[in-house]
């Protein structure tokens, strides 16, 4: 654990402790006085610490009507605590949906989920942090991790919940994974790119039975580039490749090079993008490339392609292995070739 993790699990636990006894003097409160007084007038300590807190912090009555909304969770969200104040929890996430379309559905969902958890008190999120986009008022929108525990009453639970904006520190993440993955030459996806985003994309055909297939190329002549060249040429020649490589597939396609003077794509083809098409445009592009890109060298390439079977039974590892060596047999015909 970091120092910033632990500074955070510190600082929820402090704010879960003070909401845990805000929610205890609320229900001493209901059972002793009818007045309007209310939790925070009672107790100036933890109304410091849940005011000065930069995290959200909310409190829910046992019917689910928000009593407790700090300045944390209105910078967050953008609500202010008189619009938050005796809502119904699930009619704010309705507020907050980033997609008018399914925001009624998502307020029920958030509806039918605390009405049954504060029943018995087990809260969806109550051991590990939900994580989730809003939309603001303003149209702005963040990505925000919340933390939720039950505080147990006569009547049932009440539930406790801490947020934290943690759209700054995803950015960081995605810019870092961005980098990890990628190829530092060309901008393609690495190795670990390919094998990451591939595996994603597999598991996504399966559940909707759509085909996969992987494209794999080598080129013919880098070494003759680097030896007679020199290995700036060389890495022209690989910055071109993927050049045509992106010109000839599309951007929801994984494109990679793999390592050296080898790349491949993971396809989920649709329509008249099938293998003979995906090799044909390949070798249309590349020559294209040769005719007008002026270098000091053509550019030769061996492929070859692998299809999935229709319930997408063979892993990415294996149809790599069998583009491989349909690339490879190109390579050996073309070489048998030249020898005659």
């Amino acid at each position: 654990m970091t120092g910033g993790e632990l500074i955070g699990l510190i600082v929820s636990c402090t704010l879960a402790a003070a909401l845990i006894v805000l929610g205890v003097l609320y229900i001493s409160q209901i059972g002793k006085s009818r007045k309007s007084k209310t939790i925070l007038e009672e107790s100036n300590q933890f109304r410091f610490i849940i005011e000065n807190a930069i995290d959200g912090v909310v409190l829910v009555d046992e019917t689910g009507m928000v009593i407790e909304w700090n300045s944390g969770q209105e910078t967050i969200t953008g609500l202010t605590r008189a619009n938050a104040v005796g809502n119904k929890y699930w009619s704010i996430h309705e507020m907050l949906s980033p997609s008018r379309d399914y925001s009624a559905t998502i307020g029920e969902t958030v509806r039918d989920t605390i009405v049954s958890n504060l029943e018995d008190g087990r809260l969806s999120g109550e051991n590990q942090p939900l994580q989730y986009e809003i939309k603001r008022p303003d149209g702005s929108r963040r990505i925000v991790q919340e933390m939720v525990f039950p505080i147990q009453t006569g009547k049932g639970y009440m539930m406790g919940s801490i947020t934290r904006d943690i759209t700054s520190l995803e950015k960081v993440e995605a810019a870092l994974s961005e980098f990890v993955l990628r190829d530092e030459l060309t901008g393609l996806y690495n190795r670990r790119g390919f094998d990451i985003l591939s595996e994603h994309k597999l598991n996504h055909a399966r559940q909707f039975d759509i085909a996969t297939m992987v494209f794999y190329a080598d080129l013919d002549n880098m070494k003759w580039i680097n030896d007679t060249l020199g290995h700036n040429q060389g890495d022209n020649a690989l910055r071109d490749i993927s050049l045509i490589l992106i010109k000839t597939f599309r951007n929801m396609d994984v494109i990679a090079r793999m390592g050296g003077d080898e790349f491949a794509v993971f396809i989920t083809p649709s329509g008249k993008f099938t293998p003979d098409v995906i090799i044909g445009r390949f070798y249309e592009n590349l020559e294209y490339h040769n005719r007008s890109a002026n270098r000091e060298y053509n550019l030769s390439v061996s492929c070859g392609v692998a299809m999935n079977d229709d319930k997408n039974n063979i892993e990415v590892a294996v149809l790599l292995k069998q583009a491989d060596e349909t690339m490879l047999a190109e390579k050996r015909k073309k070489k048998a070739s030249r020898d005659k």
